[in-house]
């Protein structure tokens, strides 16, 4: 059986929208406004070094998840982020590897 394509717009959409909702306000540097600006940096490096669509669209999706870990704790919030991001994605298609890769690089 054919495993079906990831579904990055639907994940990003999700966690876009846990984050907005549930990121504690009084974050001042880690705030929602962080991952945005992280996102425009890491797709500018990506765009600039040439990485793969592919590639590009397991980065956005790490990128969204990196701080998302601090919705629960401060210390240790990478961990944090990937045991969210291990939780969420299978929903969304995405197979061991790819989650792998995401992990890797929230940390």
């Amino acid at each position: 059986m054919k495993q079906r394509a990831p579904e990055y717009k639907d994940a990003e959409a999700a966690i876009r929208l846990k984050l907005e909702k549930e990121l504690p306000g009084d974050l001042t540097y880690h705030g929602f406004h962080h991952t945005e600006d992280v996102l425009k940096a890491g797709l500018l490096i990506a765009k600039t070094e040439g990485i793969s669509k592919k590639e590009t669209q397991l980065l956005r999706v790490a990128i969204l998840f990196h701080d998302s870990g601090f919705i629960h704790t401060y210390k240790g919030h990478e961990d944090m982020g990937c045991r969210i991001a291990r939780e969420f994605l299978p929903k969304y298609h995405f197979n061991k590897a790819e989650i792998d890769l995401i992990c890797g690089m929230i940390m």
